[in-house]
């Protein structure tokens, strides 16, 4: 993916997740934390770090992509053919 490809997910995840946290201020059962109902507020939950792990990845394949070959060889990178 470029980094603009990137970038874009990226917006659109965030929005979507927005509109998502936002939904549940008017509408109590979208809520992330449901009082008496544990399982929910925990997969929820499980939603939430879902979003900043993949957020957390696209930065860093974005910034990667930009610094190319050098950020690598210094560690600050992996290389493509490695899992993230």
């Amino acid at each position: 993916m470029s980094r603009t490809e990137i970038a874009f997910y990226l917006y659109d995840l965030a929005s979507e997740f927005h509109a998502l946290w936002t939904r549940g201020r008017d509408l109590p059962y979208l809520r992330f934390i449901i009082n008496n109902d544990a399982e929910m507020t925990k997969a929820r939950l499980a939603l939430v770090q879902g979003v900043v792990s993949v957020s957390g990845v696209g930065v860093d394949r974005s910034r990667c992509s930009r610094s190319g070959r050098d950020a690598v060889i210094r560690g600050e990178c992996r290389s493509s053919g490695e899992d993230q």
